[in-house]
């Protein structure tokens, strides 16, 4: 039975230090008790109070960061429906850069990419990552296209390379960024360590959810625990039932293995099939979504579903009126 925030406050230091950011120890209890916190935050927890609460106090999905300089944060979810609470870190947007493409071409790309931003209700909404797939079977194309990205962008990255040799060198552009690397295959001692050499997330990649947990476990093992879950299915309705079903495992049932962000690859020629499949699986539970192109008016239409699906239920939109007043002298003067 889980423990309430007056039985986790009955273990807590009582002295309202305000060193874990919050003002009072029952406070901090309570951000406990609903997953918000972890207990590593309160530096002055004892020794009972690590053995009692360390396991218990973890949030039931992990926060797993993508990038530096404009870091993406997904995960830390602790609800099933926003009804319920709210939804804390809005699920990321990556849009897949090629490296068989012209080089030209592919710095247009990202410095399009880069640039493309859109206001709405007072909100700055862009996309968060590049998914760079290594699709040459030229070592060099990879290093051109990540140092590209690297030099035009402030975005962080996730590696699609099944060439070893040439993903440790692209790993070591990013170093200190904080990259993800994507693996097709099932997750080698060699992937971990380059994980953690690089302090790199892992998308794993599995076709059961035994095998899914397996991976986890390895990889938690051996030292990475930034993770996101990556169980491929073969058609649409399957994907959205294990996604509920991992969802529901990490929150209900608090199995560890599947507290972690999950990812969706999504390929379809047809855009509004695209659109579809993107929406279905931003209102259920992917956390990080790779667009196969760049498509301006596809991704304002994922910008306004995702703003809704991330806005607190109980806080609805508000505006400045003075931000309203200059957003309308700004469109004015657009239309003269």
């Amino acid at each position: 039975m889980p423990l309430t925030g007056l039985d986790i406050f009955k273990l807590l230091p009582k002295t309202n230090c305000g060193d874990c950011g919050v003002p009072t120890c029952m406070a901090f209890a309570m951000k406990l008790a609903q997953k918000k916190a972890s207990l590593s935050e309160c530096p002055h927890a004892s020794e009972e109070a690590k053995a009692t609460l360390g396991a218990t106090s973890e949030p039931p999905i992990r926060l797993v960061r993508v990038g530096e300089r404009n870091s993406v944060e997904i995960g830390n979810e602790t609800v099933m429906f926003r009804h319920e609470k709210t939804f804390f870190h809005p699920a990321a947007i990556a849009i897949r850069l090629c490296t068989s493409m012209a080089e030209d071409e592919l710095l247009s790309q990202i410095k399009e990419i880069e640039n493309y931003k859109v206001l709405r209700v007072g909100e700055e909404l862009k996309p968060n990552l590049f998914f760079v797939s290594h699709d040459s079977g030229n070592k060099q194309n990879l290093l051109k296209a990540l140092k590209l990205v690297k030099e035009n962008s402030s975005k962080g990255v996730i590696l699609d390379c099944s060439d070893k040799e040439a993903l440790v060198q692209g790993a070591e552009l990013f170093k200190g960024d904080s990259p993800a690397i994507f693996l097709r295959h099932e997750v080698w001692d060699q992937d971990i360590e380059l994980a953690k050499k690089f302090e790199a997330s892992l998308i794993l990649t599995a076709r059961s959810f035994d095998n899914l947990a397996h991976q986890v476990e390895k990889t938690m093992n051996f030292g990475v625990k930034d993770i996101i879950l990556n169980l491929e299915s073969e058609n649409l309705g399957r994907q959205l039932q294990t996604n509920i079903i991992l969802r529901r495992s990490a929150l209900k049932k608090n199995f560890k293995s599947f507290g972690f962000p999950l990812f969706a690859y999504l390929n379809s020629d047809n855009r509004y099939d695209l659109l579809a499949r993107a929406s279905l699986l931003l209102c259920k539970y992917s956390l990080l979504i790779v667009l196969p192109e760049y498509d301006r008016a596809l991704l304002y239409s994922l910008f306004t579903l995702r703003q809704n699906i991330y806005t607190d239920p109980q806080s609805p939109f508000r505006l400045n009126p003075r931000f309203i007043l200059l957003e309308n002298r700004r469109q004015n003067l657009r239309s003269l």
